[in-house]
């Protein structure tokens, strides 16, 4: 699983050769839902994460005029101002379900608990500024 799934798209141009240029961004990582996996607390909403440690990304992409491929062509990893990759995990959980990002539990594939990641995010969309 190398990206996971992306959750926007932004055009930004074309190059010198008249590729199309797009940014988007990744996801939180790969995560199942509907995943009935051992050690899942029933009456509980939790979430699998297959790669707890998974470093939401923003993704250039290139989309060829001559050949209608895309391509993948940087990568750059969501981190911290001092080096620290951010993760997709949950960040808090609410007593209420059926709160906004707030009443999952993070759960890895063997259905163990995972620990909250006080700065973790959930992209949803990038924007421009300027």
């Amino acid at each position: 699983i190398y990206l996971g799934g992306f959750s926007s798209l932004r055009y930004e141009g074309k190059n010198e050769e008249g590729d199309m240029l797009f940014l988007t961004i990744t996801d939180r990582g790969p995560t199942s839902s509907g995943l009935e996996l051992p050690n899942m607390c029933k009456g509980v909403k939790q979430k699998p994460f297959l790669l707890p440690s998974y470093a939401p990304q923003i993704v250039k992409l290139k989309l060829s005029v001559k050949t209608g491929e895309i391509v993948v062509y940087q990568t750059i990893p969501l981190s911290l101002c001092f080096g620290s990759l951010l993760t997709g995990l949950p960040n808090l959980q609410s007593s209420s379900q059926g709160l906004a990002y707030t009443d999952e539990w993070a759960i890895d594939s063997f259905g163990q608990i995972l620990r909250n990641d006080m700065m973790g995010v959930d992209p949803e969309m990038m924007g421009h500024i300027g």
